[in-house]
C-alpha cells in the first residue's frame, strides 16, 4: 500500500506512557567533544527505531549531520549488544535509553557526553480502529490493567519487585545500577497518558529523512484520547492515586 493517510488510516494511538524520555549519549574515552565525533561509528539498534530517532536528535542537538560529518550509523543490535559494541569497539558512540547500562559504562572508564531528552511517543497503546469500534470494553480494560501497571511501578510499595524485574530483564549484577535505572524511570512515566500529539510530529519529522512521503500523514488522526478521557472523568485515574499514595 502507498505511504499515506490511507496506510495508516486503521491506526490508532489511545494512550502515551512516555512522551518525554531520557537517552544518554555514551562515547569511547578519546571522545572528548561533540566535534570529535565526525568521521565515527555510531551504534544503533535498526534504522526508523527509536534509538535511532534518540541518536538523530543527539547529533541534531550538537549540530552535527550524518553525512557532512561522515558519521557512520552501524546497525548492531539492542541496547545489551550495544554495549558489547561499544566495548569490542566495533562502535565509538551510541544512545542508550537506559541510564542503568551508562552507568556501568561509565564505571569502565567510558564517557556520557550527553544527556538528552526528547518528546516522542514512544511507549503507548495503538489499536486499530475496527478493533477500538468494536471491542470499547476490551480495551477498556487492558489501559485499566496497564495504567494500574504503572502506578504499581511508581508506588513506593513496589520498588523491590521493580528493581529485581530489572536486574533479570538487563541481566545485572549490581542492585545499585538497577536503584539507578529505576530512579531514572519513574521519572518518565505520564500518570495520565494521554497520547503526544507533540511526540507523534517529533517522529514523523525525523522519519521523513527515511522517506519523504511520510509528510502527507495527518498525525492528528492517528490519536484518539476519548478512551483516556473517559477513563480520567470515570474517577479511574483518582482513585489509583489514592490507592497507591503512601
Amino acid at each position: 500500500m502507498e505511504l499515506n493517510d490511507q496506510a495508516f488510516v486503521e491506526l490508532k494511538m489511545v494512550a502515551g506512557f512516555v512522551s518525554r524520555g531520557k537517552g544518554y549519549l555514551v562515547v569511547r574515552p578519546e571522545i572528548r567533544k561533540p566535534a570529535d565525533l565526525a568521521g565515527k561509528r555510531f551504534g544503533v539498534q535498526s534504522i526508523g527505531g527509536t534509538n535511532w530517532m534518540y541518536a538523530m536528535l543527539t547529533l541534531e542537538q550538537f549540530g552535527l549531520d550524518t553525512t557532512r560529518d561522515r558519521i557512520q550509523l552501524l546497525v548492531v543490535g539492542d541496547q545489551a549488544v550495544l554495549v558489547r559494541a561499544l566495548e569490542t569497539h566495533v562502535v565509538d558512540a551510541t544512545v542508550f535509553m537506559s541510564r542503568t547500562y551508562s552507568l556501568g559504562l561509565k564505571q569502565k572508564g567510558f564517557s556520557v557526553l550527553a544527556e538528552v531528552t526528547p518528546t516522542m511517543a514512544m511507549s503507548g497503546i495503538v489499536t486499530r480502529k475496527s478493533f477500538l469500534e468494536k471491542n470499547p470494553e476490551t480495551l477498556t480494560n487492558v489501559m485499566k490493567a496497564l495504567i494500574e501497571a504503572l502506578f504499581y511501578v511508581l508506588a513506593p510499595s513496589g520498588k523491590s519487585q521493580v528493581i529485581k524485574t530489572i536486574m533479570t530483564r538487563l541481566k545485572l549484577s549490581d542492585p545499585s545500577l538497577a536503584e539507578e535505572g529505576y530512579a531514572a524511570v519513574i521519572e518518565e512515566f505520564e500518570l495520565k497518558p494521554y497520547p503526544s500529539i507533540e511526540g507523534l510530529r517529533n517522529m514523523q519529522r525525523l522519519l521523513q529523512m527515511q522517506n519523504p512521503k511520510f509528510a502527507d500523514i495527518n498525525t492528528t488522526n492517528l490519536m484518539d484520547s476519548t478512551f483516556m478521557r473517559k477513563l480520567e472523568d470515570s474517577g479511574f485515574i483518582a482513585q489509583l492515586q489514592a490507592r497507591y499514595r503512601e
